[in-house]
């Protein structure tokens, strides 16, 4: 008897998760009313080879993140996204597809990066969503980040979260220090320039 009250416990939990998770967040937001709203997710991390990424990136820019915007909705309202305004100090390497809001020379344009999460104030409640494994952009920091240009929105976005770099003293440290991006720690920029225009030429 006790089995299958828990075997039914268990089962009235899973329905109220899958229910819940095709709730938007606005719903959601009036269901935990008056109570803060966290969603926290965890991505699988992989390091995918820097001759990989560079071949699906657009650009790969070292600059200064100039500004945070506020946070949005996505367009099915299930979830938050948090644009950056990113001031290229140098374009590594672009790729010539990408189009360019005006014309003439655009290689020191600002840069809208969008990244997934954030906060937001929705009919009165704090709702927040974060990512455990992707740390987020911050204000004043010099950073290298291999970006997708989404043509949707006209905004950048990280190739993988694993594909971003602090910069300090003009060295780099992964924002995510694992496995082969190891390497990477402590190179000056021109350095992590030169392995990109070697391994962008295989």
């Amino acid at each position: 008897m006790r089995i299958r009250a828990l075997v039914i416990v268990i089962l009235a939990a899973l329905e109220h998760n899958a229910y819940a998770q095709r709730l938007t967040l606005p719903e959601l937001a009036r269901l935990h009313a008056p109570e803060p709203l966290i969603q926290s997710s965890v991505s699988e991390l992989v390091v995918v080879p820097l001759e990989q990424s560079l071949a699906e990136a657009d650009s790969v820019v070292y600059g200064t993140v100039a500004q945070k915007a506020d946070s949005y909705l996505s367009p099915d309202k299930m979830n938050i996204f948090t644009d950056y305004t990113v001031t290229p100090l140098r374009l590594i390497r672009q790729r010539v597809n990408v189009p360019s809001s005006t014309p003439g020379p655009q290689r020191l344009s600002p840069m809208v990066v969008k990244q997934w999460g954030g906060h937001m104030v929705i009919d009165g409640v704090d709702v927040t969503q974060v990512n455990e494994n992707q740390r987020s952009l911050t204000v004043g920091e010099e950073v290298v980040l291999l970006l997708a240009y989404d043509r949707s929105d006209k905004k950048y976005v990280l190739r993988s979260p694993t594909w971003a770099f602090l910069v300090k003293g003009a060295k780099i440290t992964p924002f995510v220090k694992r496995g082969a991006l190891e390497r990477f720690e402590g190179m000056t920029v021109s350095q992590f320039e030169a392995e990109v225009q070697r391994n962008a030429g295989r």
